[in-house]
């Protein structure tokens, strides 16, 4: 257990403070709440406390509803919350732990059990934080080595994955998706399966042109393949199946996404979609009304509003020596042999300024024109 953490005692009655607070002091900082609102407060204080001692018979807020709030916030669901009550029933502690609590002490007070249970899931909260930010470590690493892969084997499908990826970050941040990194991986490699599609087929879909039924049905199998390249990786099967579920060059009329749970589903594939239909030369306000009547509608408000933006953010130049990643294109960067390196919209990454700054293109433009920097 790291040194230096926090508990918040949260009890109305004055006894049970003083008792608790001469517990745990001399081993830990200490916080006082003596009602509900109180404890939501100090709880939702930068810097929070590592552990929630919590009393549930309090008036006007107690402890149930006050458990249930902290677990409903993205910022406060992950401190441990004991409760420290009276009640012995089994349903009064089923009900506690329903709602998020890791344990339970009793009343009476028992000094040594106080202690005991404090460390044992502070220990346990740091062992979480510490696999999760190993966890996350491992795949950022994967999903950096699979796009680089897709970088290299298929620049056109790598800026199309970024161009996805901007818009899934961009709607999913003004809607306050949960989990949207979920989506936003998703959208990075949802096109690892054009890896494996004929290189006269991906030709003439980056050229815009028209396709048999035969090279249709084809193209359509590539996110069943991207599925089966995640599918194996831990954490990312949620990515994945999101992905299998990816409809091609279908109409419009075809999707249903009014009251989907699966919220993940609508943003990536109204990103699909709405980026089929630019590449068609259709215009953005139009392709955003078609989707209104077949995709949520805050969703739809929100892709309008990104639009609108776009529309007046006027393009700055930038030299090819300070291109940065997050930076997004507006207009194709054209290679000495007249093919397009990134097309426009495209939002640069690491691997492609290093890519372009080293020489990808030796006559490349030294100005090249970007729309906006992608927000965070």
């Amino acid at each position: 257990m790291e040194p230096g953490k926090t508990v918040l005692i949260v009890d109305d009655t004055a006894t049970n403070v003083s008792l608790l607070n001469a517990i745990l002091k001399p081993q830990f900082k200490t916080k006082i709440a003596t009602s509900g609102a109180k404890a939501l407060s100090l709880a939702r204080a930068k810097p929070g406390p590592d552990l929630i001692l919590l009393d549930i018979m309090m008036p006007e807020i107690d402890g149930y509803e006050v458990c249930k709030t902290l677990k409903s916030s993205a910022a406060t669901r992950d401190i441990p919350i004991i409760f420290v009550t009276a009640l012995g029933e089994v349903k009064d502690e089923t009900k506690g732990l329903n709602l998020g609590a890791v344990d339970y002490i009793t009343k009476p007070f028992s000094p040594p059990v106080v202690l005991a249970r404090v460390r044992t899931h502070l220990d346990l909260s740091d062992t979480r934080k510490k696999l999760s930010d190993s966890l996350q470590k491992t795949l950022l690493g994967s999903v950096r080595i699979l796009t680089d892969l897709l970088a290299v084997s298929n620049p056109e499908a790598f800026s199309r994955a970024l161009r996805l990826k901007s818009i899934v970050h961009d709607l999913a941040g003004r809607l306050g998706t949960k989990d949207a990194w979920k989506y936003e991986v998703a959208a990075s490699l949802s096109q690892l399966g054009c890896m494996f599609l004929p290189p006269e087929l991906m030709y003439k879909i980056n050229n815009h042109l028209a396709l048999s039924e035969s090279e249709l049905a084809l193209y359509r199998t590539y996110p069943q393949r991207s599925c089966e390249l995640l599918s194996n990786i831990p954490h990312l099967e949620e990515s994945a199946e999101i992905i299998r579920r990816l409809k091609l060059f279908e109409s419009v009329e075809l999707f249903d996404f009014h009251g989907d749970k699966v919220v993940g589903n609508a943003l990536l594939q109204g990103a699909i979609y709405f980026d089929e239909q630019l590449g068609q030369g259709q215009e953005p306000d139009e392709i955003i009304e078609s989707m209104r009547p077949h995709f949520p509608a805050p969703m739809m408000n929100s892709l309008q509003q990104i639009n609108a933006e776009a529309k007046d953010d006027a393009p700055a130049e930038v030299a090819l020596r300070d291109l940065g990643e997050g930076m997004v294109l507006a207009e194709d960067l054209i290679s000495d042999t007249g093919s397009v390196i990134v097309p426009k919209g495209a939002t640069l990454t690491d691997t492609i300024v290093r890519k372009l700054k080293s020489g990808w293109s030796e006559r490349l433009h030294d100005l090249i024109k970007i729309r906006q920097t992608m927000k965070d």
